[in-house]
């Protein structure tokens, strides 16, 4: 799987310093969809596995993908709550 802000699909994309290196997915593509499904390393946590997919033929590949990459920033920005 390619590494967040380091290779592959992913070299440019996840570049929040926060992500760097931490998150290790799979990108796919389709007309009108986008998807990323792997693992981060949230500091709170550790390892979360995720998937998403967002299917929407009326918004541009870039708007779903950056929808993806916010929601993947969110993850790993997750605490605990106790």
């Amino acid at each position: 799987m390619s590494i967040a802000g380091t290779n592959g699909t992913l070299s440019n994309r996840l570049t929040d310093p926060f992500l760097l290196g931490r998150v290790h997915a799979k990108t796919g593509t389709l007309k009108g969809v986008r998807t990323l499904s792997g693992y981060l390393d949230n500091p709170n946590y550790g390892k979360m596995v995720f998937s998403m997919m967002v299917n929407q033929p009326g918004l541009s590949g870039k708007v779903m993908t950056n929808a993806i990459d916010d929601m993947v920033l969110e993850l790993a920005r997750v605490k605990n709550c106790g």
